[in-house]
């Protein structure tokens, strides 16, 4: 028996035994070699049975690139788009999945002394963002991440803008960052980037034209590509492996699911189809014969007229019964929602997410699933602000020091700065507020997070100045003293809503006052069970039991 494990040949190769020839080295070593296996410590995941050699038989052990490889990578591409153009929970998800992150665009706060050059730099950067339409980019690459496994974006001069910056975004496809030609044995370069020894790209290959384009390569525009700088290009992809420098879209595990879906869906409707199309059927166990003994049948799918409200003779010796068209459209449901349970999983994205329904959800379950997921959102969009927000404003910056006076001796790039997304909505907008002014009077927050929170994630000294003017000018008109009136009523409702008794209070509440007129409960105790059950006062206890109990009759206060 030959020894293949490298640990069973270490240790026989030094057990301090001698053997009188080498027959008995060998019988020796085999019968070690195949006893030590048995005593080597395993996991059962690790065994290979007969019920799962099957399952295990594509693993192998090739690296991230060597596993994406351009042909994988182009059929993972062209399967995922296929299935997101035909499938409505599939681009339907795609679609919440970047509205969710992306929505408005971040907007940018930099924090520094002078907030007058602060306030002019925002804008100037928020002014180019709207102008190179920066959030339509930015969700291009994450529609494009999702879809296909990476986004890029080309940053370039564009003379033709009216900002002084003239720097623009070119929304690319992974289709066109690739190398014709490549040697896939070439160190430090991979289809379409070269790379340095830490894994850093240092240029990109970009195809003139997509290579998907009517008429490509009729005109010598085959293997046309230019090189760029990796400093111009803006690649987002969020790498699941070490070393890899190309991605593949994150919801492959879920393609074979939504086939599995679209199919189930089309087979039952197919059979409810064909049960509307047949009425009934006919059998008969006493064929007809003709007087030559031969068997009188009706022909394969030959059918016989039907009249509504009418009585039918049948031919002699059949009968006719209706067509029974059973269906598991209960278990279709349950299958369905499993389905889209699993395919929201590989996103951490709830149920009521992926289905846009939360009718099966109560009030907690539902923020409590959405936790995971805003949970999710909020580390994208961190890694996008580092990844592709930070290069965007640093490259801005380099070339508005350039063209506006005002930034000359300023290191724009070098001011610390945050990015702010938008918020999600609350669904109780005045709990919410009153939890962020128990939080602000505790220091437990900043305006700064909680406008930063807010649907359109607000710059809080933006607001805090705007709330300032229309304060003075409520009060220069007169009307300051009726918004604190209605502020003040809606804080009293508030507290009315808390105390208000629900259904099954009422009821029970309902059950003391009838005890106590049935006399079977003392009018003493109900009112004592009125006031510590349901928090209600001494007075109106009182007034609920009996208006006109006498006053000798009620219970002193250190007993209540």
């Amino acid at each position: 028996m030959e020894i293949n494990d490298s640990v069973s040949q270490y240790v026989v190769s030094n057990l301090p035994i001698t053997f009188k020839d080498s027959g008995q080295h060998e019988t020796f070593i085999n019968a070690f070699s195949a006893n030590y296996q048995k005593l080597l410590a395993k996991y059962d995941a690790a065994e290979t049975t007969p019920t799962n050699v099957k399952h295990w038989s594509r693993t192998d052990s090739l690296s991230a690139n060597a596993a994406a490889t351009p042909r994988i990578r182009k059929i993972l591409r062209d399967r995922s788009r296929y299935e997101i153009a035909n499938n409505s929970y599939a681009s339907g998800l795609l679609l919440t999945l970047t509205n969710d992150m992306i929505g408005t665009g971040p907007k940018l706060q930099l924090i520094m002394e002078e907030s007058q050059m602060s306030r002019y730099i925002e804008d100037s950067f928020y002014s180019w963002c709207c102008e190179v339409g920066l959030t339509d980019h930015l969700k291009l690459l994450k529609m494009c991440y999702e879809r296909d496994g990476e986004g890029f974006a080309i940053m370039a001069t564009n003379p033709r803008l009216e900002h002084k910056v003239k720097l623009d975004l070119k929304s690319v496809e992974a289709d066109q960052c690739t190398t014709p030609g490549l040697d896939p044995f070439s160190d430090n370069k991979i289809d379409g980037i070269i790379y340095d020894d830490f894994d850093d790209p240092i240029s990109y290959d970009m195809l003139k034209h997509h290579p998907g384009d009517m008429g490509y390569g009729l005109q010598n525009q085959f293997g046309e590509y230019v090189t760029y700088p990796a400093e111009q290009v803006l690649h987002y992809f969020n790498p699941v492996r070490p070393g890899q420098l190309r991605g593949i879209p994150p919801g492959i595990s879920t393609l074979e699911l939504y086939a599995q879906l679209r199919r189930a869906t089309g087979a039952l409707l197919r059979a409810f189809e064909i049960a509307s199309m047949v009425a009934g059927v006919m059998e008969t166990n006493n064929p007809i014969t003709d007087d030559a003994g031969v068997v009188q049948t009706l022909d394969i799918g030959e059918s016989l007229p039907l009249q509504q409200g009418m009585l039918m003779a049948l031919p002699a010796g059949y009968k006719m019964g209706q067509f029974k068209s059973d269906q598991p459209v209960t278990s279709y449901k349950m299958f369905k929602e499993e389905i889209l349970c699993e395919i929201g999983r590989c996103r951490n994205v709830p149920f009521n997410v992926v289905a846009c329904r939360s009718d099966g959800y109560n009030y907690a379950s539902g923020r409590l699933d959405f936790q995971i997921y805003y949970r999710s959102l909020r580390i994208e969009q961190f890694l996008m602000g580092l990844k592709i927000m930070d290069r965007i404003f640093k490259q801005w910056a380099h070339e508005a020091s350039e063209v506006d006076p005002r930034f000359w001796g300023i290191n724009i790039a070098s001011i610390p700065r945050l990015w702010f997304w938008d918020g999600t909505e609350h669904v109780d907008p005045l709990k919410e507020a009153e939890a962020q002014v128990v939080k602000l009077n505790n220091n437990l927050t900043t305006l700064q997070i909680e406008w930063s929170k807010s649907a359109n994630g607000n710059d809080w000294e933006r607001m805090v100045e705007q709330r300032a003017k229309e304060k003075r000018k409520l009060a220069s008109i007169g009307v300051d003293e009726s918004i604190e009136n209605k502020t003040s009523g809606i804080s009293n409702q508030s507290s009315a809503q808390d105390t208000a008794l629900n259904g099954a209070q009422v009821t029970s509440a309902v059950d003391i006052v009838t005890k106590v007129a049935m006399n079977e409960l003392p009018a003493q105790t109900g009112i004592s069970m009125l006031m510590n059950f349901f928090h209600l006062s001494k007075e109106n206890a009182e007034s609920m039991i009996n208006p006109t109990i006498k006053e000798s009759d009620q219970l002193p206060d250190y007993m209540l």
